[in-house]
């Protein structure tokens, strides 16, 4: 019996259609749950040579990255106060959804942070109200000397802690008051190479649409891949999809849903 020839497999993503750019990445880890989401976070910051810039729907200064270090040095507000002073170079950009930081300012904690952050020269906080009532600025992306990044599900936030295993009273997974949490799974990427310069580009471009001040040029350096992330994948394309609300001069992007309707019909 002859064998069938095999048909050529058009590729589903397509740039302008249901995904905004397609770029290549050296190396690509999936990490899943928030436990070893922070950690590579810290080692991440703590190789970082001149820029932090952090994307998030939700963020709070008063958890800390390596729950099993409770006290208040190990929290996320010193964490970042302490990061230029070991590096002068070393700046760090945040953007947070603005609505959801109201509840930061009714803790008396996280409001001096913020002072204290905002105090800080190396530190630009800037709060995200750049869109449609209803809506919300939902990307978590963090990116590391725009040479590295990480985008999925998971933000700096307390309840996010959790491993794999999701025991039922892990003593970790506690809330910043010190109560227990409920078990919390998510999934998010770490990559390097053309595409975390793409998230780069694309996390600078929200700062902008919030009103956020223009970040100077980052030095190309060589990415510090972290020794115990395990990579997955080498030398593959990804395909980054969008999803906005039309606000202002920004026009609506709906790349998501059609990327999701693409894969349903292919």
């Amino acid at each position: 019996m002859a064998a069938k020839a095999s048909v050529p497999v058009k590729p589903i993503v397509e740039e302008g259609r249901n995904c905004w750019r397609i770029a290549r990445a050296n190396r690509v880890s999936v990490v899943v749950d928030a436990a070893d989401y922070f950690h590579y976070v810290r080692e991440l910051c703590e190789e970082a040579q001149n820029l932090l810039l952090f994307i998030g729907w939700d963020f709070d200064s008063r958890i800390s990255l390596e729950p099993g270090d409770r006290s208040r040095r190990a929290r996320l507000s010193g964490f970042f106060l302490r990061l230029p002073r070991r590096n002068p170079h070393r700046r760090i950009a945040i953007l947070k959804w603005r609505f959801g930081a109201l509840k930061q300012f009714l803790i008396p904690a996280s409001a001096w942070t913020l002072a204290r952050w905002a105090a800080t020269r190396a530190i630009e906080f800037k709060f995200d109200g750049a869109h449609p009532a209803g809506c919300s600025h939902h990307q978590k992306i963090v990116v590391v000397d725009d040479c590295l990044a990480v985008c999925g599900g998971i933000d700096l936030a307390s309840g996010r802690w959790d491993t794999p295993e999701h025991l039922d009273d892990d003593p970790k997974r506690l809330m910043p008051n010190g109560k227990p949490h409920a078990p919390w799974h998510d999934i998010t990427m770490l990559m390097d190479g053309e595409i975390a310069g793409a998230l780069a580009e694309l996390a600078r471009d929200r700062r902008a649409t919030a009103g956020g001040k223009p970040l100077p040029p980052v030095q190309v350096i060589e990415p510090q891949w972290p020794e115990d992330v395990p990579v997955l994948f080498e030398n593959v394309d990804m395909a980054i999809a969008r999803t906005r609300a039309p606000y202002g001069e920004v026009e609506e992007v709906r790349e998501i849903e059609t990327l999701y309707l693409d894969i349903i019909a292919a």
